[in-house]
This record gives structure tokens, sequence and C-alpha cells, in this order.
């Protein structure tokens, strides 16, 4: 069997990706807690334009990984059915342990699988299967792509509606979504983006670009956040979005800047490995975090009585390790190893 080859910068990357999708679910749930005075929307806000690239940069990562290859449509149904098939188990048990005993039933289940997932968090899932149905035609399309394709692609498809939703956001000024009807939407803007990124060479000049775009994309993204609560003293999530203007800066950035970083890096071997096991329960930490926030946030409750921020990084981190951990433990086990 083939050796998958492992790209450190990627590992990190998905790692980064995974502890800020914890921290966007935590803080979500946490907005009364950092936006009831000054010093929490403070900290709410500086970390508001980092979490919210969390799926862009899976997005990303995924992109860099497979649309350089050649899939056979076999290739992706696997890939498919590897996602399948814990999202379906997963949803059920959460449905049998959410629904009354009396009202079970696995058409009603089923139907509404098929509509919508069950857990908010599962709709990245639904897109992942989606986004792969697409990758043979979109690795096929990119055979034919020069460097000012991808630089028009990332205007036209992630830069221009990012204006657009600003523009509806604070001028009031709407645009018909038949415009948008035969045009690319963010989530494939954001994968080919992640595989022209990778191909992207490594010098000072693109980090230099890459760091002042991310500046200027994440002061902005933090200033959405902060500057309605001086005035109204209520935090604003009208940039609650991926599509948004800063947030397509900010990624593509981040991506570039964590890879050339990486580079300069010498990796131990122990090292690499202890990234690459990480890395590999990136799946199975999505498909759980949630139900093991809940677990973790009831325990450790006093913490915010005392100083919510603490409270807050403090799920962030015990979910994240203890998610990793007993991922780690279940990929031990054969037949789990190829769904987590």
């Amino acid at each position: 069997m083939k050796e998958t080859k492992r790209y450190c910068d990627l590992d990190i990357i998905k790692i980064c990706a995974c502890f800020l999708v914890i921290f966007n679910h935590v803080m979500f749930f946490m907005d009364d807690y950092a936006g009831s005075n000054t010093l929490g929307a403070i900290f709410y806000s500086l970390h508001y334009g980092l979490y919210k690239i969390a799926v862009p940069l899976f997005i990303m990562v995924t992109g860099a990984l497979l649309l350089g290859k050649k899939s056979s449509y076999k290739d992706i149904g696997r890939k498919i059915f590897r996602i399948f098939v814990p999202l379906f188990f997963i949803s059920l048990i959460l449905y049998l342990k959410e629904t009354e005993t009396n009202q079970i039933s696995f058409v009603t289940f089923l139907l509404s699988f098929l509509k919508d997932p069950i857990k908010t968090p599962y709709w990245y899932l639904y897109m992942l299967i989606g986004l792969y149905l697409v990758t043979p035609f979109l690795q096929k399309m990119l055979c034919q792509f020069k460097e000012k394709d991808y630089h028009f692609f990332y205007l036209i498809f992630l830069i221009l509606p990012g204006i657009l939703n600003l523009c509806s956001i604070y001028f009031n000024i709407s645009f018909s979504s038949s415009f948008f009807r035969a045009t690319f939407p963010d989530i494939i803007g954001y994968y080919m983006i992640g595989y022209y990124v990778f191909k992207l060479p490594l010098t000072n000049k693109h980090l230099k670009i890459a760091t002042i775009t991310f500046l200027i994309g994440y002061t902005m993204m933090s200033l959405s956040m902060f500057l309605p609560f001086l005035v109204h003293h209520k935090l604003s999530f009208a940039l609650d979005n991926i599509s948004n203007l800063w947030v397509v800066m900010i990624a593509p950035s981040f991506f570039y800047i964590i890879r050339y970083l990486c580079h300069k890096i010498s990796f131990s071997k122990k090292l690499q490995h202890l990234l690459a096991t990480i890395s590999d329960t990136t799946f199975g930490i999505y498909l759980i975090h949630f139900i093991i926030y809940y677990m973790v946030y009831f325990r450790i409750q006093f913490i915010y009585n005392i100083n919510p921020c603490l409270g807050i990084l403090g799920t962030v981190w015990i979910t994240f390790i203890v998610s990793s951990i007993l991922i780690y433990i279940m990929r031990k086990v054969p037949i789990l190893r190829k769904f987590l």
C-alpha cells in the first residue's frame, strides 16, 4: 500500500482549524459572558477574527491535498462513505438520546437526517460530501489554470462577494441572488484557493503581502465586533459568516504564513509523528467535540463565576485535549480507525 506523504505545515493548519472550530462553538454559547463588560468584549473581539477562519482553513487544507491529484469516481465514493457512515450513526445515537421512547421512528429520523443535520455543527460534513462530489471535475478544470486565472478567481468569487456582503450589512444595499446563481460559491472559492496558496513559492515578498493582508483583515474583523459594543453595549454578529471580506483576507493569509514559518523550522521525527497523530484525530474531534464541550462546561462552571474569559479558555482547551485523547484511543480499534 502506498504511503501518503505528510506535510507538517498542513497538519499544523488542520490542528489550528480544529481548535478554532471548538473555540467558535464555545464562544457562540458564551457570548452573554463575553459581552457582559468591556473586558469580555475585548476578549471576544480579539478572538473573533481568528475563530471565524476555522472552516475556511479546513476547506483550504482539503483543497491543497486533493485538487492536485486525479481522483477516480471510486476514490471519491470511498471518501464519501467514510464521512457518511460516522455521520449517520452519531446522528442516530443523538436522535435516540434526545427523543422520547414512544416517539422514536426510524422513518422520521431518516427524513430529518436527510433534510437537516441533527446537530448544527454537522452542516460542515454535509457540505464536505458535496465538495467531494465536485472534486473530480475541479481537478480536471485546474489542469488548464494559469497564474492569472487563480488571481481572477480569487477576485471574482471571494473578494467581490466579500465586498458586496459588507455593502449589504453596512449600507443596506441588497443584490439579487440571481446574479450569483451561475457563480462558484464561497466554499468552492476557498477549496480552490487552498490549492493555489499551497502551490505558491515561499518567498519574503509573498510573506509581506500575506502579513499585511492578515493584519488588515484581522483588525477590521475585530473592530466590527468591538465598535458596536462601545456604542450599543452589545456585541455585533453582523459579520458572522465566512463570506465577508475580512475572513476572505484573513484565511488565505494565515494559511500562507503558517506554511512559510513551518518551512523555516526543522521538525524532529518525534514532533512530526506527534503532529501527524493529532492531525489524524481532527475529523473525529469534529464529530464529538460539542458532546465533550457540554460535559466539560458543567464541570468547570465555577470558573466562569470567577472569570468568564478563563472559563472559556479552559473549556476550549479541555474539550480539545479530551476529544483528542478519546479519538486517539478509539482509532486503535481497526474498524473505527477506517471512519475516524
